[in-house]
């Protein structure tokens, strides 16, 4: 069985939703400490959208849904080469489940061919990592969880796929005083700048991403007005005269910002390059709560001023 770099693409553009709900239940449990989540009735939409799918063995042959995908058998028949022995016992032997026995041993090194690994994007490249290491703890009769085969590849290559320019006081268009006027002023902006554009954006934006991860990617175009009306948003922020004291508070809220538009830009390449996905709806989920913390800090900077804004007042949004 010959893993070319077209066939590593289909493999995952298939199956990468399912391995992105191990990536999101390895972080929580690292993060279990921390108990706030956006969600929808209560519990993260993103990850329930993904749960149980990693467990899912439709055929009872011993074989995960997913797993059955990495080795091209039947995931509605526990014996796809008709030989009375199941997929499953067939891999668990290091037998090819799609080639009648006796005569069906296989080794790691046949399953891969790592000439075809040049030119692969993102997925194709974490795909062959993960095969390998994959067939390797098969080869060697050995069950690993796979969230723990997903996450190494995944946490190295991190780091490439989310970093983005950090924006500084520079990029602003320079600091005013820290009276009660530039305060009030500040706030009113900024409060004027995210109601302008609510009306541009869809009422339940995690509605629509859990939408689109439970089909596979379709309907991914769905992002593109979210997106740039987000980015609307930023370079409107970025044109705000900050009073002094206040610079560190909205350089944060900026680059969370940014951090927020680059996870949906990841979610949007589901279907091109689907291990983007899965880094965005993790940079999501994590985006999600750091902007609450920024509004909670907003807040706490214009009541700790005495500032307070009448219900006409676009700052009202931050009592």
């Amino acid at each position: 069985m010959i893993f070319t770099k077209k066939i590593f693409f289909s493999i995952f553009l298939a199956v990468i939703l399912v391995m992105g709900s191990f990536f999101i239940v390895k972080k929580e449990r690292v993060e279990s400490n921390d108990n706030r989540e956006t969600s929808l009735g209560g519990k993260n939409v993103i990850t329930r959208a993904t749960e149980g799918l990693a467990d899912i063995d439709s055929d009872g042959d011993g074989l995960k849904d997913w797993e059955e995908l990495l080795w091209g058998t039947d995931p509605l028949n526990p014996d796809t080469d008709e030989d009375g022995t199941p997929d499953g016992e067939e891999v668990r032997l290091g037998r090819d489940p799609l080639k009648a026995g006796p005569d069906d041993k296989i080794e790691v090194a046949s399953n891969l061919d790592t000439r075809s690994s040049t030119n692969l994007n993102q997925t194709g490249k974490f795909g062959q990592d993960f095969l390998t290491s994959y067939l390797t703890y098969k080869n060697l009769g050995i069950n690993t969880d796979a969230a723990d085969l997903l996450y190494s590849p995944l946490s190295t290559n991190i780091q490439e796929i989310s970093t983005l320019p950090e924006y500084g006081a520079e990029d602003l268009p320079g600091l005013g005083d820290n009276s009660s006027e530039s305060i009030r002023a500040y706030g009113n902006e900024i409060g004027n700048i995210l109601l302008s554009e609510r009306g541009n954006l869809e009422e339940n934006e995690l509605a629509i991403i859990a939408e689109i991860v439970e089909k596979r990617g379709e309907g991914a175009e769905k992002l593109d007005p979210i997106i740039a009306t987000h980015k609307r948003v930023l370079e409107k922020l970025l044109n705000v005269r900050v009073p002094s004291e206040a610079i560190l508070l909205h350089l944060t809220f900026i680059n969370d910002y940014a951090a927020a538009i680059q996870s949906l830009e990841n979610i949007r390449k589901m279907k091109e390059d689907p291990i983007y996905s899965v880094v965005g709806i993790s940079q999501y989920k994590e985006v999600s709560k750091r902007l609450l913390l920024v509004k909670r800090d907003l807040d706490a900077y214009f009541n700790s001023r005495s500032i307070s804004f009448k219900s006409s007042d676009s700052g009202h949004i931050f009592q």
